[in-house]
């Protein structure tokens, strides 16, 4: 008789659609069967589109209501111990306190806090008393797991914690999902004069700055440089309505495609000739791992969580965050430059092939999850 599958149970704010959901799914779909048994419960019901995941893994919705409610926090670790998880794995500030909290009060054996970034509204400070549960919270999980080394560093000195209780494991995508495909209709190449195809693909949140993609491509026009330039955005979120009126306001709809949120995104990026991402913070997106993986050139704002693994002039182009100007000039000269552009886009798809392959990024989870469960046994 062979050994149970280990039993992980993910809790997370709400299973929406954004690159943090994104990790979780990978997960549920690519751990082997007979070893893990992947559940979620999420806290808040989703806005908007919900993350699909395996028919075989269960989702259950936890309400938790905002601020401290002890009798819930019991609740949950209640369900917890019903589940006989053997890890319980939380994901950012919003599922830290309960989540732990309740895991620890069920006696789970193995604790794991994965950190993948920050919102728009943290980005000004971590308010005091926050970071003091942090600080708390983290000493009380077993591990903790940032998406890349500029979250740990962040992690070891906000949370004055030891580097040896941290992983750092990065994103990952599935290689075969987003191979090459033939251009669409939609976008024709960077033959002067033809349809000249910008994508963006993810939640229309403010942390994206997604309105400066508007302004770049309302200057080029007025500058007579915009002639066959489309952008086309491919998800759904809070900004949603801002965006399309802005897009209204700006004179740009009928260059700009609300595509809305799609199961089918490896069927988008062959439309785009060029992909853009204008966020004015990032832990590590998964869309740029994606358009890298459909063979794309990129332009990328110039964060730390993009300069941190995205190299100038080979992966990306940058630009200033929330400057247009920088942006139009950026997206100018990559569509100028279509040399440039291909041999980009050619080194983007190997560099993920050697370093962001999907079987190493669950290698290396089976690996961490293992090795901390045999030290807690």
């Amino acid at each position: 008789m062979g050994e149970a599958p280990v039993k992980v149970l993910h809790i997370v704010h709400a299973l929406g659609m954004g690159g943090m959901e994104s990790r979780i799914a990978r997960l549920a779909y690519g751990l082997p069967r007979d070893r893990f048994r992947v559940s979620v419960v999420s806290l808040k019901p989703a806005s908007g589109a919900t993350l699909e995941l395996p028919a075989d893994v269960e989702h259950r919705l936890y309400a938790m209501p905002p601020g401290l409610h002890p009798r819930r926090l019991l609740g949950l670790a209640a369900t917890v111990r019903a589940g006989a998880f053997d890890i319980v794995h939380t994901h950012n500030w919003s599922s830290m306190f309960y989540g732990i909290a309740a895991a620890r009060l069920a006696g789970v054996p193995l604790v794991i806090h994965g950190e993948h970034g920050l919102n728009r509204q943290d980005l000004d400070g971590i308010p005091a008393k926050r970071l003091w549960a942090q600080r708390v919270l983290a000493r009380m999980a077993h591990h903790i797991v940032p998406v890349n080394d500029v979250i740990a560093a962040h992690v070891r000195k906000a949370w004055k914690l030891d580097g040896r209780r941290m992983t750092v494991i990065p994103n990952g995508v599935d290689l075969a999902r987003f191979r090459n495909a033939p251009k669409q209709e939609s976008g024709s190449g960077t033959i002067e004069g033809k349809a000249f195809t910008l994508g963006m693909v993810g939640r229309l949140d403010d942390v994206k700055d997604i309105g400066c993609a508007l302004r770049a491509l309302r200057l080029l026009s007025d500058g007579g440089q915009g002639e066959g330039l489309r952008l086309i955005l491919v998800g759904s979120g809070p900004m949603e309505a801002d965006l399309r009126a802005e897009a209204e306001r700006l004179g740009l709809s009928r260059q700009v495609e609300f595509a809305g949120p799609r199961a089918d995104v490896e069927n988008w990026y062959p439309r785009f000739d060029l992909y853009l991402n204008t966020s004015v913070y990032e832990g590590m997106s998964n869309t740029l791992l994606e358009a890298m993986a459909a063979g794309l050139p990129l332009i990328a704002s110039r964060v730390p969580g993009n300069t941190a693994w995205l190299r100038e002039g080979e992966n990306a182009r940058f630009f200033s965050p929330g400057d247009r100007e920088s942006l139009a000039a950026t997206i100018l000269s990559l569509r100028e430059d279509g040399e440039a552009a291909a041999i980009m886009a050619v080194r983007n798809r190997k560099r993920v092939e050697e370093e962001f392959d999907n079987r190493g990024f669950l290698a290396a989870y089976m690996g961490l999850y293992g090795r901390l469960l045999a030290q807690r046994r």
